[in-house]
């Protein structure tokens, strides 16, 4: 499977482990502006995400696997528009209504207030669970991103659930790059776990790049016509 072999997954999870380790270790000034608003990590993030979402509109002028591969055109393309505020201070435009309701003051969703204030891991690094804490943007991207990228690949393992997943076209991620995915993203929390602001804040932009990173690596698979079977297959 393209860039999901076991080699590669182990490159993908030594590069996340250590730009977590610079994010953690280096001078917190230095780190700031690198994942600052506009910064070189932001950046960086929103062409995976437009990476992917051009990955995934290949797939589909080719027409492999057209449902998933118009699924994750559509997704890079709102997350690509999310992270840069819809291009706004790049046209310099303004939608009053929306930057008004902005914790941000900007023109994007995910920062509304209405969906802006739910947390499960507190600035004081408390534990706060709640239906509540749920509903916010980053928690919800966080769900969906775990439902995609673990419970459809465990439940892919159940021979009446692989049936169902497999008249939906979905392509299972290969073992070994899950396995690399998973280990980065809980090492990712445990940092943001264990520090205060603003290291963890920096620890939480680093996440998003390795979050874009992922979606990246896989549309890029589905754009070279990976086949279903092949990735089901153990990891080369």
């Amino acid at each position: 499977m393209v860039l999901q072999s076991q080699r590669d997954s182990l490159v993908f999870a030594l590069s996340g482990l250590f730009l977590l380790a610079m994010v953690y270790f280096l001078d917190p000034e230095f780190v700031g502006a690198v994942t600052r608003e506009d910064g070189i990590l932001e950046n960086m993030t929103a062409l995976l995400f437009a990476g992917g979402m051009f990955a995934s509109l290949y797939a589909l002028y080719q027409r492999k696997m057209v449902l998933l591969a118009g699924l994750w055109a559509f997704l890079c393309l709102f997350f690509l528009g999310e992270e840069v505020s819809w291009f706004q201070r790049v046209f310099d435009y303004s939608v009053p209504f929306v930057e008004q309701n902005s914790t941000q003051g900007e023109f994007n969703l995910h920062n509304l207030n209405i969906i802006n204030e739910g947390r499960v891991l507190n600035e004081d690094g408390t534990l706060e669970f709640s239906v509540f804490a749920l509903v916010g943007s980053q928690n919800m991207f966080r769900l969906g991103f775990a439902g995609y990228f673990l419970a459809l690949p465990l439940l892919s393992l159940v021979p009446m659930f692989k049936r169902l997943l497999d008249r939906t076209g979905y392509v299972r991620p290969s073992t070994a790059f899950l396995t690399a995915v998973w280990s980065v993203i809980f090492v990712s929390f445990v940092l943001a776990f264990i520090t205060v602001a603003p290291v963890k804040n920096y620890v939480a932009e680093t996440r998003e790049i390795i979050y874009a990173a992922v979606i990246f690596i896989y549309t890029l698979s589905l754009s070279a016509g990976v086949e279903k079977k092949a990735a089901l297959a153990p990891a080369e």
